[in-house]
């Protein structure tokens, strides 16, 4: 029985609680009642003399009958059968989750996946769009080509111009000048000699050329560096601008031999040009011979290549130091070799 006062739990049968000296009053329904009582017990309560009180430590401790320990605790209630995981708390994060509170036939949105954001479909691409990407894409592919393939060409060096080899007795020149070549050489004193005049080609850096007297020889051509070999010998650009001194074309020295042979078939026209020409048989004609000729062939001839007014046979002859070398026989075949 558990004392009204101290609020000491009696065993069954004391009158009295053990602890304070109270009297035990076996509980009533009626809390007013209860109150009444315990009002009388205070006041009927003998008093007590008073004692000193002990210090924590020294004062008694009284343990609970044994049997007793656990008869007031908090019951534990135990969850009815069936309803165990009904109210339990959701798990985020798992699968699972997203039926968990869902009310029987609901079927969630489709689309609406674990929390997902819905989906936001992208506008298709414009036509004008469409058109301004390939063409972006068409520029960078041509700018690329341009620069990979076309660019290096175009900066390569072309051959063009004069090539100078230097040495102690003088400097030795190639002169290129559209599909003409000159080699000549300029002495310590300033003098300048022809050597050789002819037609080139350029193919995979080598320069092939063909002189008015049939003879072919190549030489090697470095773009980097803008220069040519010939036979160990280097050859530097020495004036890109440098032209020939008379206009000579490429045609006109392909065409040289066949021009010397076709003057001298209508030099042959004249009957004592052709008495003459197939009687005596061979010309040499060089340096001034057309100029201030001697047979009556010659004089015809000149005529018929227009020698007088011709700057380009006059060089040739003159200052390159050419020679036509002509055959006639006595029935009138022309043959001429160029030397």
């Amino acid at each position: 029985m558990k004392c009204n006062v101290c609020g000491t739990e009696n065993a069954d049968g004391l009158s009295v609680c053990y602890a304070c000296g109270a009297p035990l009053i076996a509980p009533v329904q009626n809390q007013g009642f209860s109150e009444q009582v315990q009002s009388v017990a205070q006041e009927t309560k003998p008093e007590q003399p008073q004692q000193p009180q002990p210090s924590p430590s020294q004062q008694p401790q009284f343990s609970q009958p044994q049997g007793m320990q656990n008869q007031y605790q908090q019951p534990q209630f135990s969850q009815p059968q069936g309803m165990q995981n009904q109210y339990q708390q959701p798990q985020f994060g798992q699968q699972g989750f997203q039926n968990q509170y869902q009310p029987n036939g609901f079927q969630q949105p489709q689309g609406m996946g674990q929390y997902n954001m819905p989906h936001k479909e992208r506008k298709p691409l414009s036509k004008g769009a469409k058109i301004g990407i390939i063409s972006g894409l068409a520029a960078v592919l041509l700018i690329g080509i341009f620069f990979i393939f076309i660019f290096p060409i175009l900066t390569r060096a072309k051959l063009s111009g004069s090539y100078a080899y230097e040495s102690s007795y003088g400097d030795y020149y190639y002169l290129f000048d559209d599909g003409v070549y000159i080699y000549y050489e300029v002495e310590s004193s300033g003098d300048k000699y022809y050597y050789d005049i002819g037609t080139y080609t350029v193919k995979d850096d080598v320069v092939s050329l063909k002189a008015v007297d049939g003879d072919e020889e190549t030489l090697k051509f470095d773009a980097k560096k803008n220069t040519i070999l010939y036979y160990g010998s280097v050859y530097k650009s020495s004036d890109k601008k440098a032209e020939l001194e008379v206009d000579i074309s490429k045609e006109y020295i392909e065409n040289l031999n066949d021009t010397v042979v076709s003057a001298s078939n209508a030099a042959l026209k004249d009957k004592d040009v052709y008495d003459e020409a197939t009687s005596y048989g061979y010309y040499f004609i060089y340096d001034d011979d057309l100029k201030d000729p001697y047979w009556d062939f010659e004089k015809e001839l000149a005529k018929q290549l227009n020698y007088s007014s011709s700057k380009e046979l006059q060089f040739l002859l003159e200052e390159m130091d050419l020679a036509f070398d002509i055959d006639i026989s006595s029935s009138g075949v022309v043959t001429v070799d160029i030397y």
